[in-house]
């Protein structure tokens, strides 16, 4: 069987999925990046519903983002690929790190419904948000989504499977996300992860209208020990 038509659809379903996840998780997320222990325990236990929400969006994007990842990076590899490369070595490390950033949230959401005391889960929390490993995946993390990203956005303009201004969007998406971050800007936030995720699907877009044979090459038929192509045995009925 011919999947390579199935596989563009899903990687272009993909694309822009994750970052869309990551847009509204960002928006409800009842508590703000520059917040101290407390307060994130605080707006974690005064929002519930919020926190179940970005939750959910966060499991979204952790499936989804690595996968549209390697999508958007197979289309502008052929047209830029030492860009492409540096995208990559850049994106997938920083969206994988993601994994260790809803670890503080479980934790705090969990102890809540154990019955530990609030002061305590904060306590906790400044414990975990000092661990090396954790400090280690959160600067991955950081570094590679938001460089990634601008990289990706030259990646995408060098290689003009998407308009000039497409990559434009890409390359400015995150810069600004890090300014919503620092200033507790969650509408700003909103809009800058929708921009990478309108990119991401401008480049679906574009992986849609590739043909088959430029997207990837056609299964070989299976050969027996002989060389000759394998031939399908008769179904008995």
């Amino acid at each position: 069987m011919d999947l390579r038509t199935a596989h563009r659809v899903l990687a272009a379903v993909l694309m822009p999925l994750g970052p869309a996840a990551v847009a509204v998780a960002r928006y409800v997320m009842p508590y703000d990046t520059t917040d101290t222990p407390d307060e994130v325990v605080a707006g974690i236990l005064g929002s519930p519903a919020a926190e179940e929400l970005m939750a959910w969006l966060s499991l979204v994007a952790l499936l989804t983002l690595v996968p549209g990842a390697f999508a958007v990076l197979r289309l502008v590899r052929p047209g830029a690929p030492a860009l492409a490369a540096a995208a990559g070595l850049l994106l997938v490390p920083g969206y994988l790190a993601l994994f260790g950033s809803g670890v503080g949230d479980a934790t705090v959401v969990a102890g809540a419904e154990a019955g530990v005391a609030p002061s305590t889960l904060a306590t906790i929390l400044e414990i975990a948000y000092q661990d090396p490993v954790a400090s280690l995946a959160g600067t991955v993390f950081v570094v590679g989504h938001l460089a990634g990203t601008v990289v990706l956005g030259l990646a995408l303009w060098r290689s003009r499977v998407v308009s000039p201004a497409w990559a434009v969007v890409m390359g400015v998406s995150q810069p600004l996300h890090l300014v919503a971050a620092l200033t507790a800007n969650h509408p700003l936030d909103l809009l800058a992860w929708g921009m990478t995720a309108v990119a991401m699907g401008a480049a679906a877009v574009a992986v849609l209208r590739t043909r088959d044979d430029d997207w990837d090459v056609p299964a070989r038929p299976v050969r027996s020990r002989r060389g000759s192509a394998a031939q399908a045995a008769p179904v008995v009925s």
